[in-house]
């Protein structure tokens, strides 16, 4: 009987592993869900998390389309239109012709928004997750991105990176 093979069938070891994986991705999902929930709240109270998932992007981002960010964050059009209206209306985002296709609408973030961000974080953007690798070794850091890029791009489904 032939060996099976890491890419045919799993082993048991793989797939223990894979399970500790799944279990250690669930607790970081929870994680991050309370983060972004905390976050919102601190920038604007009532601030819905998808909304501030938008917003995050857009910062991330620079400046972005609305169509873009749809499709970044698998949102219906319609559903981001009315999040960024949302958005501009607490002074978060402005929106602004795109100089180079006035048929298209740019999506930046305010000074304001981007201020009231760095105080809900707690200071400057990562600074959190600085704290967290407070213990950690760059090279370990640099490890673990190398590593989750791989895995992120072995699904084969990664969300468009659009600027």
């Amino acid at each position: 009987m032939a060996e099976p093979t890491p890419h045919t069938e799993p082993t048991d070891e793989l797939a223990a592993a894979a399970g500790e994986l799944e279990d250690a991705f669930g607790r970081l999902m929870v994680h991050h869900r309370r983060t972004v929930q905390r976050q919102a709240e601190a920038v604007s109270p009532g601030l819905p998390p998808a909304a501030m998932k938008a917003f995050l992007t857009v910062c991330r981002q620079g400046r972005t389309t609305p169509s873009a960010l749809a499709d970044h964050l698998l949102m219906d059009r319609g559903q981001v239109s009315r999040t960024v209206g949302e958005l501009e209306g607490l002074g978060l985002v402005s929106r602004s012709p795109d100089p180079e296709d006035r048929r298209q609408t740019l999506v930046t973030p305010t000074e304001e928004g981007l201020a009231r961000l760095d105080r809900a974080r707690g200071g400057a953007p990562g600074e959190e997750l600085r704290r967290a690798l407070a213990g950690w070794e760059p090279d370990e850091v640099r490890m673990l991105a190398t590593l989750l890029h791989r895995f992120v791009a072995g699904w084969g489904d990664e969300p468009p990176v659009t600027r």
